[in-house]
């Protein structure tokens, strides 16, 4: 089954695209101006062949008050079109209905950094540990 620019996306589908083809991204960058030296970025991306694919979900998530970005290429390393999902409340309302095998991790780190404690040594430790079992 194809799916156009013009196709609507039922939540079984997006549910399904969405845990079987997101990926978790949990950046950790150095950052002098912060206490504990770095900051902390968690992101949700999902890639596909097909821009008008990603475009179609990104609609779909919209209606379901979630923002999101669809850039045609990722980089010049990886010229396929990729879906960024960023933002503690919008991986907050992904997060809800996704059925992934990293769901447990990845929303530990979202409610630390949510608290704020990613911004103390512990806190980024914590982050640290969970990064490394996705």
């Amino acid at each position: 089954m194809r799916i156009y620019a013009n196709s609507i996306v039922n939540d079984s589908y997006l549910r399904g695209a969405m845990s079987f083809g997101a990926k978790p991204t949990i950046s950790i960058t150095k950052d002098s101006s912060l206490n504990v030296g770095y900051r902390v970025r968690l992101e949700i991306k999902l890639r596909h062949n097909i821009e008008d694919v990603l475009k179609v979900i990104q609609r779909k998530l919209l209606q379901l008050e979630i923002e999101s970005t669809v850039k045609e290429r990722e980089s010049s390393h990886r010229p396929r079109p990729i879906l960024i999902i960023r933002g503690i409340d919008n991986l907050d309302k992904t997060i809800t209905f996704l059925d992934a095998t990293w769901i447990h991790q990845f929303s530990y780190c979202l409610e630390v950094v949510k608290s704020g404690e990613h911004l103390t040594q512990s806190g980024l430790d914590e982050i640290l540990r969970e990064k490394e079992m996705l």
